[in-house]
């Protein structure tokens, strides 16, 4: 029952349940990159949705095709912020803090009962979500592993979450390898087949490829940013 529900959610409400502790804190391996990661998962559900789409050239940006309203809460209120930045570099949308993915994802798993909310520290300036129900993101888990493992098929997202997970270097957070069973060498060569899709794909696939590719990108390329910066500043 709990994976038929996964098989509903976004890429970037699944992503959410990875990235939390059960405490509802941010994984320490993946927690600067989570914003990042969450806008990016997000342009790839409003792709899928037929909302908006990626350019094919280098500068890859995101125009949004159509501006009707899906009926899914996440999805809409990311297309309506989206609007004045049709036509920006994925890249930068990624980046920009309006496409609060996570807060949207979280109160979607919120209305489902999923996670809760919680506020601490001084004048309640952090937020948690503690899980309340962990069916879902345990049958997720389990699902992700026996792909990974080549003991189920792959799902139309599952290539795009593991993708995300690789670019932030946290596949260890959603594959832990005492569950896997598998070297890092291992997992990486099989998201990476994984994330790379059917050759002989429609040309949705196609679009869809192209924009899981481009976000992916734009996760690895602030990665790198971000360890640059830890790098001056140590120095």
């Amino acid at each position: 029952m709990a994976r038929a529900y996964t098989r509903s959610m976004l890429i970037a409400e699944k992503l959410l349940l990875l990235l939390l502790t059960d405490s509802g804190s941010r994984e320490a391996r993946a927690s600067s990159m989570a914003p990042v990661a969450l806008r990016a998962a997000l342009l790839v559900d409003l792709v899928q949705a037929g909302r908006i789409r990626i350019s094919e050239d280098k500068k890859k940006t995101v125009h949004i095709v159509d501006a009707s309203l899906t009926g899914h809460p996440v999805l809409d209120a990311a297309l309506i912020a989206l609007a004045p930045k049709d036509g920006r570099r994925i890249g930068t949308i990624a980046q920009w803090g309006g496409l609060r993915a996570l807060e949207l994802a979280a109160d979607s798993l919120k209305s489902a009962g999923i996670l809760g909310e919680t506020k601490g520290g001084l004048f309640n300036w952090f937020t948690r979500y503690p899980t309340l129900d962990p069916a879902p993101e345990a049958a997720l888990r389990a699902h992700l592993e026996a792909v990974v493992r080549g003991e189920a098929p792959a799902e139309e997202d599952d290539g795009v979450l593991l993708g995300v997970l690789q670019a932030m270097n946290a596949t260890r957070v959603a594959l832990p390898k005492e569950r896997i069973g598998l070297s890092a060498r291992e997992v990486k060569r099989r998201i990476k087949i994984l994330s790379e899709g059917d050759p002989a794909s429609t040309a949705a696939r196609a679009a869809v490829d192209a924009a899981s590719a481009a976000v992916i990108a734009a996760v690895a390329s602030s990665s790198a940013a971000a360890g640059a910066a830890g790098a001056a500043a140590a120095g």
